[in-house]
């Protein structure tokens, strides 16, 4: 009798044990079943009404570390384009890495065209120029397929890695790009060009361009020319 009653206990405390991890797994990879479903919900819905003919949902999991449930997304034309669309059911907030991505891929698009043009006319090798382009694409507009639109406007921040004897022969420099750039079929709201001074490098010599600004001469370039010095932390 008593024999019997054991083993009745430890399989019982066998089965409690198990169904506790079991529910452990469950949670960790779907967190709680309503919230999970709320979730399913509202990322499906985010989806239809944004991207219904270009996103297809394949799975959501819940990340513990992020406190949200994150929908793994493909382009429906092509599945090498993959990102996510996260969930927070504590603020129900709705995370677009998809269109992050999407400006991502046309700013590294833009950074290897721009390398290649600039340094084709300006005779600066493309190593020594680093670029940082960005734009502000509208919501809903692109896939992260689609090339960059030169409609976009593209703010710009050049530096170059070469020691220039002085402010002049860095304008002379920044010159050839600025005329390259305003050639080509881009559209600029601020180009920003520096290179950091051969005798300090708390200094560098600068040049910003606005929108509207007209560059005709070199002159012209030498009026916005400055030595800027950088703050140190």
């Amino acid at each position: 009798m008593g024999n019997s009653v054991s083993k009745k206990l430890l399989w019982g405390g066998s089965a409690i044990t198990v169904l506790f991890f079991a529910v452990m797994m469950y949670t960790s990879s779907y967190g709680n079943p309503a919230e999970y479903f709320k979730a399913k919900a509202e990322i499906t819905k985010y989806i239809d009404q944004n991207y219904k003919d270009v996103l297809h949902l394949e799975g959501i999991s819940y990340s513990s570390k992020m406190q949200g449930y994150i929908g793994r997304v493909t382009e429906k034309g092509d599945s090498r384009y993959k990102s996510y669309i996260t969930y927070y059911g504590n603020t129900g907030h709705i995370e677009d890495d998809y269109h992050f991505r999407t400006k991502g891929s046309m700013e590294d698009h833009l950074r290897v065209a721009i390398a290649t043009l600039v340094s084709a006319s300006s005779g600066i090798p493309a190593e020594k120029l680093h670029l940082n382009p960005q734009i502000e694409i509208p919501p809903f507009k692109y896939k992260m397929s689609d090339k960059y639109n030169p409609a976009e406007p593209i703010r710009l921040d050049v530096s170059i890695a070469e020691k220039y004897a002085s402010l002049d022969d860095f304008t002379r420099a920044a010159y050839s790009i600025i005329k390259s750039l305003h050639g080509s079929n881009l559209s600029f709201t601020k180009i920003e060009l520096y290179s950091f001074t051969p005798e300090d490098g708390d200094k560098s010599y600068h040049i910003i361009v606005n929108e509207g600004e007209k560059i005709s001469s070199l002159e012209d370039v030498k009026k916005l020319a400055y030595v800027k010095a950088w703050e140190k932390k």
